[in-house]
């Protein structure tokens, strides 16, 4: 989502750049796009319903996101860590382990999905491993997973 949004503030000052033209009738864009991002801190009014009344108020901030449940809880702040799906790794019969890289400071999660079978699945560091039960408790049951993993 929060990538959605950047592409979609992107695509709007490109349009805006287009649409501004030179004072001597030339075709090309008078703005030009920022390669670091604008900081801005400003205060913006700022209004919303509770209770079916309407509320206004001065919010501000320097940039970023804010999501409100109905009862005026931040459900949402770009400060929050979001999921983002990394890969699949296929489990095979046997128990195994494999390294996932360029996580840059997020942390990782996975989870195994495709076997009913019980399987002690361990992440250390950027090491995710996994062990299924004992010959005994697996008997006829299929043990092929997938191991859906990811940072936050």
């Amino acid at each position: 989502m929060l990538y959605a949004l950047m592409i979609a503030i992107i695509s709007v000052m490109v349009l805006i750049c287009k649409s501004r033209k030179k004072a001597d009738g030339d075709n090309k864009p008078t703005c030009v796009l920022p390669s670091e991002p604008i900081r801005i801190k400003q205060k913006l009014p700022v209004y919303w319903y509770a209770g079916g009344k309407k509320k206004e108020g001065v919010a501000e901030m320097a940039q970023g996101l804010q999501v409100f449940d109905d009862n005026e809880n931040c459900i949402l702040d770009v400060t929050d860590r979001l999921c983002r799906l990394l890969g699949s790794h296929a489990t095979g019969t046997a128990q195994g382990s494999f390294t996932v890289t360029g996580l840059s400071g997020n942390k990782l999660f996975a989870f195994l999905v495709g076997t009913k079978a019980p399987c002690d699945l361990t992440i250390n560091g950027g090491t995710i491993s996994w062990q299924y039960g004992s010959p005994a408790i697996l008997y006829n049951m299929s043990l092929n997973g997938v191991i859906i993993y990811g940072s936050y």
